[in-house]
């Protein structure tokens, strides 16, 4: 659902690939984000995990994010830490829907 503080908000569909073991790698995602960008930044930036329908065969989570604050998420992918230990993590894929984000997902290997 949209913010009433903008029409022009489009949403981001972004794959991470994580290349270690964390028990919740959403709640490390979002105590780094919070922790580089602060709490404000973190509640306009409309970040929320989603679930894709095809398995995933490799560890792979998936968000959603406003467009104007996807350069913040890929600086907290970044520096991804999972408690006290740096978490390795790159972005796999960003699309503007869920079909087209499990179809470069699927093309690339992660979906089966």
């Amino acid at each position: 659902m949209k913010p009433k503080w903008s029409k022009r908000l489009r949403a981001r569909y972004v794959s991470i690939h994580l290349h270690g073991e964390c028990r919740d790698a959403y709640s490390a995602l979002v105590d780094t984000y919070r922790n580089l960008f602060g709490e404000v930044s973190l509640g306009l930036s409309g970040l929320k995990q989603v679930k894709l329908s095809g398995n995933v065969s490799r560890e792979v989570l998936t968000v959603r994010v406003w467009h104007t604050f996807l350069n913040n998420l890929r600086a907290s992918v970044a520096l991804l830490r999972c408690g006290d230990q740096p978490l390795q993590a790159h972005v796999v894929a960003v699309s503007g829907t869920v079909m087209g984000l499990e179809d470069l997902l699927r093309k690339r290997g992660y979906l089966s």
